[in-house]
Formats: C-alpha cells, sequence, structure tokens
C-alpha cells in the first residue's frame, strides 16, 4: 500500500510539473503575441505625451525621456519575441515567476516618471492630453493578461503615477478633470483586472488541457508500440485519414499508400465492415478475415462515429488488433472440449450436436438420418487380462477401423467407456445402413495384434431413424440405446433397429426394475429349500436356499428375469445380504 501512495504522489507531482510547463509556455506564447502591441503603445503613446509637455518642459528631459522610453520597450520586445517561438521547446529556460512583474514595474516607471513630474506645469489642455495618454498605458496592461500579477503591477504603477499627477499639485488642475481622470482610470483598471484574470484562467485550463492530451498521446503511443493494438481513422466517404504504421506488414502496403483509400477496400473488400461504417453507429469487436503473404489473418476492429460541433458525421475513428493466435487458441480449446482425448475422435457431447444438426436438416429436407449405438462384446476381460494399456490400444484401433468403413458415409464418435456411435446424415437407404452395419461387425470382430498379443472382441450395435423414431436427438439416444440393449439380448454381435416393441420391452424393464428396488423392504421375496441328499447313503446333508418373489400384480416372477437385472443394477448386493440373513 505504501508503494501504491508513493507511485500516485509520484504521479501527480510529475503531471503538476508538466502543467506548470505548459501554462508557462502559454503565459510565454501570449506576452510575445502582444509584444508589438505593448511596444507601439508605449512608444507611440510617450511621443503623444512629448508632444503636449514640448514648451512646457525641459527639452533635454523630454528627448532623454523619449530614448529611455524607446529603448526600454525595444529590450522588452526582443526579449518576449525570442522567448515565444522556443516557448514549447526543451532548449526554453524556465523565468522566475517574480521577473516579469520586475519587468512590468521597471517598464511602467520608465514611462510614467516625467508625466507624473511634468503633469502640473503643464496647462490643462495638455493635461488631458497627458492623463489620456497615461489612461492608454493603464489599458495596454492587457498585452499582460498572461501575467496576472505583472499586470496589477503594471496597473499601479501608472495608477500610482496618475494619482501623483493629479494630486500634489491641487490649486493648478481642475477638480472636474482630476474626477475624469480618476474616473476612467478606476473604470480601466477594473476592466483590464478582471480580464486578465479571466485570461490567465484560460491559460490555466488549456495548460490542463494540453496534460491530459499529450498524457493520452503518450498512451496511445505507448499502445502501438508495445503491439497491443493499432489506431485508424476515416473520414465521411470512408478514406483512410490515419492508420499505425503496424499496419504496413499486414497489409503488404506502406502508410502512404493507404491514406485515401477506402478502409473496407483497403482490408479486402469486407462486406460487413462496409455495413457497419455506413450505419454510422458505434460498434465493437467486429471481427474478418484477411488474405495476407503470411497466410489467413483475423481482425478485430472498434469504432466510434466522428460528431462536430455542428452535429455533421466527419467519419469513424476506432482501434484494432490482430487476433489471429487468439482465434487459433479458441479452436484449440474448442476441439479439446469436443474431442476424446483417447481416439480423437467427437466425444458424447460433439456426437451430440452432429446427430441435432442432421436431425434438423432431415426435418427440413424430410431425408431421414440415423445414429448407431456401438458397444464392445468381450472387451472388459480385455482390460483385465492384458491391462489398461493394451485396452486403450484396443480401443485406438477399433476407432480407425470404424472410421476407415464409415468414410464420408457419417461422423463417427466415442461416447465413453467401450461405447461408440455414429451419425448418419443420409439414411434413407435402409439396405446400405444394414450393409455399413455388417461390415463394422466384421471390422471390429477381426484380431488385435497388440504388443505380440492377439485379442479377439466383437460389437453388438443399436440403431434409431430420425425423425421417425424420434424428433429430438436425446430422444434418438434414448431409442438407440434400446435398440442396444435387445441387440446384447439376441446374442450379441449382431444389429437391432429400434421399434415400438422394444419400447413396450423397456418400459416394462424400467418398472420391473423399480419394483424389484422396493420388493425386499415390502416382504415380497421368499425362500424356499431344496434339500441335498448324499447318493451313497440317502441321507439329508443340507438345504439349498432358493429365492422366489411373489409380486402383488404379476405373480411369481422368474429368477431368471430378476436375477440378470439386480446384477445390472447393482441390486445383487443387497439380495445376497437378505438371502444370507433370512437362511441362517
Amino acid at each position: 500500500m505504501a508503494d501504491m501512495a508513493e507511485e500516485d504522489l509520484s504521479y501527480d507531482d510529475g503531471n503538476h510539473r508538466l502543467r506548470e510547463a505548459h501554462l508557462r509556455n502559454g503565459q510565454a506564447e501570449v506576452a510575445a503575441l502582444f509584444a508589438s502591441y505593448l511596444a507601439v503603445s508605449g512608444i507611440g503613446t510617450a511621443l503623444l505625451a512629448a508632444w503636449a509637455m514640448y514648451g512646457h518642459t525641459r527639452s533635454e528631459l523630454i528627448v532623454g525621456w523619449l530614448a529611455a522610453v524607446g529603448f526600454a520597450n525595444w529590450v522588452a520586445y526582443r526579449k518576449a519575441a525570442e522567448a515565444g517561438p522556443t516557448a514549447g521547446s526543451r532548449s526554453a529556460r524556465k523565468r522566475p515567476e517574480w521577473l516579469p512583474i520586475v519587468e512590468a514595474v521597471a517598464l511602467s516607471s520608465i514611462w510614467s516618471s516625467l508625466p507624473a513630474y511634468a503633469f502640473a506645469t503643464t496647462p490643462p489642455e495638455a493635461q488631458v492630453v497627458v492623463g489620456g495618454a497615461m489612461g492608454s498605458m493603464i489599458v495596454s496592461a492587457i498585452a499582460l493578461s498572461a501575467y496576472p500579477r505583472a499586470a496589477l503591477a503594471w496597473i499601479g504603477t501608472h495608477t500610482a503615477a496618475l494619482c501623483i499627477a493629479c494630486f500634489f499639485d491641487r490649486p493648478s488642475i481642475d477638480l472636474k478633470l482630476a474626477a475624469t481622470i480618476i474616473g476612467v482610470g478606476a473604470i480601466t483598471i477594473f476592466g483590464v483586472a478582471r480580464l486578465t484574470r479571466w485570461s490567465y484562467a484560460q491559460l490555466r485550463d488549456m495548460a490542463t488541457i494540453r496534460t491530459q492530451a499529450e498524457g493520452v498521446r503518450l498512451l496511445l503511443r505507448e499502445y502501438e508500440h508495445r503491439g497491443v493494438g493499432w489506431l485508424w481513422q476515416v473520414d465521411s466517404e470512408n478514406r483512410v485519414v490515419y492508420i499505425s504504421s503496424r499496419m504496413s506488414p499486414l497489409l503488404g502496403r506502406s502508410t502512404s499508400q493507404l491514406i485515401g483509400h477506402s478502409l473496407p477496400a483497403s482490408l479486402g473488400g469486407n462486406s460487413a465492415l462496409g455495413r457497419t461504417l455506413l450505419a454510422r453507429q458505434p460498434f465493437s469487436n467486429l471481427e474478418m478475415e484477411l488474405k495476407t503473404r503470411r497466410g489467413a489473418r483475423w481482425i478485430s476492429l472498434s469504432g466510434d462515429p466522428i460528431i462536430d460541433m455542428a452535429g455533421q458525421f466527419q467519419g469513424f475513428r476506432g482501434v484494432g488488433a490482430d487476433i489471429t493466435e487468439v482465434r487459433k487458441t479458441q479452436e484449440r480449446l474448442t476441439n479439446l472440449a469436443n474431442m476424446d482425448v483417447l481416439s480423437g475422435l467427437p466425444n458424447r457431447g460433439r456426437v451430440r450436436q452432429l446427430l441435432g444438426e442432421a436431425l434438423s436438416n432431415a426435418q427440413a429436407t424430410n431425408v431421414p438420418c440415423a445414429i448407431m449405438f456401438l458397444d464392445l462384446d468381450g472387451f472388459k476381460p480385455v482390460n483385465d487380462t492384458f491391462g489398461h494399456p493394451k485396452g486403450d490400444a484396443v480401443l485406438k484401433s477399433v476407432a480407425q477401423r470404424l472410421v476407415k468403413e464409415v468414410g464420408d458415409l457419417g461422423h463417427v464418435g466415442r461416447m465413453g467407456g467401450d461405447e461408440f456411435a455414429i451419425v448418419i446424415k443420409d439414411a434413407q437407404g435402409r439396405k446400405s445402413d444394414e450393409n455399413l452395419a455388417a461390415r463394422l461387425i466384421e471390422s471390429v470382430a477381426k484380431p488385435y495384434h497388440i504388443d505380440k498379443v492377439e485379442i479377439r472382441i466383437g460389437t453388438s450395435i443399436g440403431c434409431a431413424f430420425g425423425p421417425i423414431d424420434g424428433q429430438t436427438a436425446d430422444d434418438l439416444i434414448q431409442k438407440a440405446d434400446m435398440a442396444l440393449y435387445q441387440a446384447k439380448a439376441e446374442g450379441r454381435g449382431t444389429c437391432c433397429y429400434f421399434n415400438d416393441d422394444m419400447r413396450s420391452v423397456a418400459e416394462q424393464r424400467l418398472r420391473l426394475e423399480q419394483d424389484l428396488a422396493n420388493a425386499i423392504s415390502n416382504g415380497q421375496l421368499r425362500l424356499v429349500y431344496q434339500p441335498l441328499v448324499s447318493a451313497a447313503d440317502q441321507q439329508v446333508v443340507g438345504f439349498e436356499a432358493l429365492i422366489r418373489w411373489h409380486h402383488p400384480t404379476r405373480g411369481i416372477v422368474s429368477p431368471i428375469e430378476f436375477i440378470p437385472l439386480a446384477e445390472e443394477t447393482g441390486l445383487i448386493m443387497q439380495l445376497g445380504d437378505w438371502v444370507i440373513e433370512e437362511a441362517c
């Protein structure tokens, strides 16, 4: 936290120094702008006052005074004029804040010295001219509006001289004239003081804006140089006004060759960009592909319309970025999310998407699609006997054989474990589907030679057609699973196609499974005992406990029906525990 506070203080201090530098530069520029006005005003009013005092004041005083005024104004003009052009450069030297005040006091004192001294000895008509000249010099303080304190010092010096001229020789001046001169002087002082304060405030605001603009400019330059992105601007006709030099290597043309040309055309004639610019609305993250010498590249553009003070559209400005690597990363992540790592085939989620797309196409074109579910027969002993590495090698080989047999007819995916699926987009030829299923069964059944070990497995297939057997992907998957279960029940190594009878069987099996789960707690199970008789002496040596299920509506359910079901659903352990407790 302390480090962050120090950084904030350093940042604020740097901004303050930069703002003060811009303020000083602005003051120097304004002073240079008014330098000629101040010099001409000073020399011109001095000549006017000298003309009025001529004949009433010694000539040598007037000549010496004019020479001093002319020299002082020339020196002040030269200094201000030389400081103005270099105000914004690094060679400009920082002037002390008190120096403009001293210069204003010195220059105004030189000018007002003789008029204040000789005012009382001149006749009233000459006093009017001299007083007017002194009032004009007070007004000329607007030339020092960039330095409010210097302007006030200028006004104060001339006002003091005017007061001395008016009141140190009271009997020789008309009171009405004195009141007029003082009144005009007061009004002038008030107006000029307000003007200087306003001018200084404007300079200070401009310095703040320049500081902010310079900060933004540095940030934008950093943004371009660090390769984060690039900047662009077009006029109302979508012609390039500015574009970062970093775009030159990407487009194969220099910046000068791009200026004045249509931005959409320069980016390959992208119609989406053209429509977006014509809409004259802000946009962001507009992605487009570029054909470059380095191959296809992807860029992203964002922009805002430029509206002038009159509300007229002037074009667009915005930022762009090369997002090729980002898109490649996204594509890799998408592939990983949709791919089975072991086999390289689409995974369960991707198979469902492919089936959904095929089903939508089937509903639109009346060309049926199909989903085949494959379950490997005899694969579990492979893992148990030879280990999972060889089992994984077998799964990879199975995936390769399936892809080879299916070819362009559909998409092969792995659902997980030893289950695979095939999505067929065009399944209107039932005979070709049956031939494909036969080829798949035959291909999978061929021996696998893994590390000099021969492994044999088989496969059973369940198939459902859409939208005949189901209107949704999940419905079709369920129907194909029912058909696969039927194929397993018929002896494996076969292919079964879904029909309504399988639905009834599946529903009965589901209800039987639910009833079996409640049979133990509801007391529906019974044990019957069959004696074991020794063949040698015909003696009973024990009893065999046989389980029977007395269903309330089905009657007695054969163990041939519910024992395999209990093994598949995991209820066999509960049955075993109940039999042991009951028998013992």
